[in-house]
């Protein structure tokens, strides 16, 4: 094995050689070819690799290989499928077309249907509202998860809210699992139950939720502590049939469910009877088993895996290679900088947004992160729906009214600027900033911090700027930076104006929630207690030439799936047709 692991290293650095000429992204060749995954694809399990007993061997027929090679997905052993609790990104991507969620986000993070026929946010005063429903959920299948930390515990007993949101989702009726059995209103409640435990990765984005309940088999009421009219954003949450949540592999309603040769996964066989009776591209897709990361780099550099995803510009990630094409599609990850509003020269509000119409924020995404990302002066994403581009353009760079608000007066003014020194692309983007805040006549040092070290400086308030990285949630509200005790506001900044404002966009909906997302970014510019820079693009990286029409979303790589064309498949389809 150890000499295996050598030639495999040997072998994935001449391949990054050659890959830099071959490979072609869809913005940046030289920085597709050495693509990153995200991190959390760990190495995990110690079973089921599919690497040649002969590399020498599978080397001699790579090309042909390659070529031959039909549609393969890549995933890690000894890594569960469960939706609620993997966080491997290999083994998320297979689980997509495994489980249906209640709702779809599209490219354009807007609500279609899916298992839900329709949903409905009516927030209202709490005051009516009955104590004893707080916290209902069963948990009779879910011992051991419950509850926060105590400190955790404690800061949300103590917590009031004036408003409750009453979330109505209306199910379909013609939904069944895998296992033949009907989809109905108590294995909706029981999914989002297991969602909201404390070790699901969803358990963030849910942590508002205080009960959920079946009205009847159609119907799921939830009731969530606050406003937030948006809040059916958040439900493009993975059901299982009642009693498996717990399973590596639970039942779900998918377009596929996985196949197994002995104890090993091996393929992905398309469901017969899927609610949606959409004809899917391919009636079987073959599983490569990965030991850990050297396994899944071979088996996408070889050709043997089709399709992977990743962050090309994250931290402490793997490097791909091979000929192979990229597509990004956008996210809800956010890098802004972070302002210190108790002490320093961030401490007054015209330097602050002095700094907000100074950043060059088209710049730092393609100079810095090689185009994979979106610049915005809003804290929503570009490729929104509801992204209001005129009033982005007006909050947008301008060094004269930035030069205006500093009027002189902190002509010189020192400023620390923190950074994770992990990311040599955070790195690059601080000294850019610092750059761009000299020429107005700041004085700027970027104090680059590991990743602990940056952690208590930002906890402790020992900056003035820090740049940081966060990702929203799909209706882009900002808990985490305007309310006291949000995670991204470690200093507590609060302010009466900006919390009516932020009260009044997580009250409205439709036309209204966009006048009033309108007058929240601007107020935000003018406080500026953070500001946002860009929100980042991940990336699709596949085979050469293997397939075209993909639709990826952050949420769901496979998103209309049905629609997705192969290699071979267009010539079929016109021999067939003359």
């Amino acid at each position: 094995m150890r000499k295996l692991r050598t030639f495999l290293s040997l072998l994935l650095a001449a391949a990054m050689l050659c890959a830099l000429t071959a490979c072609v992204g869809s913005v940046s060749a030289s920085l597709a070819a050495t693509a990153s995954s995200s991190a959390s694809e760990s190495a995990s399990g110690s079973s089921g690799g599919d690497l040649p007993a002969d590399p020498d061997a599978a080397l001699s027929d790579e090309e042909d290989e390659t070529e031959t090679q039909s549609f393969t997905l890549g995933y890690y052993t000894g890594v569960s499928f469960n939706p609620y609790y993997c966080e491997n990104t290999a083994n998320q991507t297979i689980i997509s077309l495994l489980f249906d969620t209640l709702v779809e986000l599209d490219e354009g993070f807007s609500v279609q249907p899916c298992l839900a026929t329709g949903v409905t946010c009516q927030v209202s005063s709490a005051s009516g509202e009955e104590e004893d429903e707080e916290d209902e959920a069963d948990t009779s299948d879910t011992e051991g998860e419950g509850g926060e930390s105590e400190a955790e515990a404690e800061k949300t007993e103590t917590k009031t809210y004036d408003t409750v949101t009453t979330v109505t989702v209306t199910l379909r009726t013609d939904v069944t699992f895998t296992d033949g059995t009907a989809m109905d209103a108590d294995d909706v409640v029981y999914s989002l139950n297991l969602a909201r435990s404390e070790d699901s990765i969803y358990c963030s984005r849910l942590s508002k939720v205080k009960s959920v309940k079946a009205e009847n088999s159609s119907t799921v009421v939830i009731k969530v502590n606050g406003a937030n009219a948006g809040f059916d954003r958040l439900l493009d949450i993975p059901i299982v049939r009642e009693g498996t949540g717990q399973d590596d592999l639970p039942t779900g309603t998918g377009a596929y469910r996985l196949c197994y040769d002995g104890d090993d996964p091996s393929c992905l066989e398309a469901n017969t009877d899927w609610w949606r009776g959409e004809t899917l591209p391919l009636t079987t897709i073959p599983l490569y088993g990965a030991e850990d990361s050297d396994y899944l780099l071979y088996g996408f550099g070889s050709g043997a895996i089709s399709l992977v995803t990743t962050d090309l510009t994250g931290t402490s990630t793997l490097s791909y290679n091979g000929n192979f094409q990229v597509a990004d599609y956008p996210t809800t990850v956010m890098l802004f900088l972070g302002c210190n509003t108790k002490k320093g020269t961030c401490a007054t509000r015209k330097v602050r947004s002095a700094i907000y119409y100074a950043l060059d924020r088209d710049t730092l995404v393609s100079k810095m992160l090689s185009g994979h990302g979106e610049a915005t002066s809003l804290p929503i994403s570009p490729s929104a729906a509801d992204y209001d581009a005129d009033l982005a353009e007006t909050l947008s760079q301008d060094t004269e009214k930035a030069a205006e608000l500093l009027d002189g007066s902190d002509s010189g003014a020192e400023l620390t600027l923190i950074v994770n020194s992990d990311s040599t692309f955070k790195v690059s983007i601080a000294r850019e900033i610092a750059s761009e805040l000299e020429a107005l006549g700041l004085s700027v040092t970027v104090e680059t911090l590991s990743w602990s070290d940056f952690k208590a400086a930002v906890a402790g308030g020992d900056y003035d700027l820090y740049l940081g990285e966060v990702q929203l949630t799909a209706d882009f509200g900002l808990d985490a930076f305007l309310e006291e005790d949000g995670a991204q506001n470690p200093l507590g900044y609060a302010d009466a104006d900006l919390t009516a404002l932020y009260t009044a966009f997580q009250k409205s909906s439709g036309t209204a929630r966009l006048d009033a997302a309108a007058a929240l970014y601007t107020e935000l510019a003018e406080q500026a207690p953070f500001i946002p820079i860009c929100f980042k693009c991940y990336s699709v990286l596949y085979q050469w030439n293997t397939l075209t029409s993909l639709t990826p979303t952050q949420h769901n790589l496979f998103y209309q799936f049905s629609g997705w064309t192969f290699a071979g498949q267009t010539d079929e389809a016109e021999e067939q047709a003359s």
